[in-house]
């Protein structure tokens, strides 16, 4: 999740083994926005308490 390239981030959000704290730090990582993350999962993040998170999340539900 720390990598310097965009895509090993964006492909950390898919790994199933990623934690929700994992997706919440990936959710601020405006480089590594993956078009595909599931809908239930974008869902948690747009209940997080963090504002960017939250934002980010619910403008990709919209």
């Amino acid at each position: 999740m720390t990598d310097a390239d965009p895509k090993v981030r964006a492909h950390t959000a898919q790994n199933p083994l990623t934690t929700l704290d994992g997706h919440r730090l990936l959710a601020n990582d405006r480089q590594a926005i993956w078009p595909s993350t599931p809908a239930a999962v974008l869902r948690v993040l747009a209940e997080d308490p963090h504002p960017e998170v939250k934002s980010q999340a619910q403008a990709r539900l919209r």
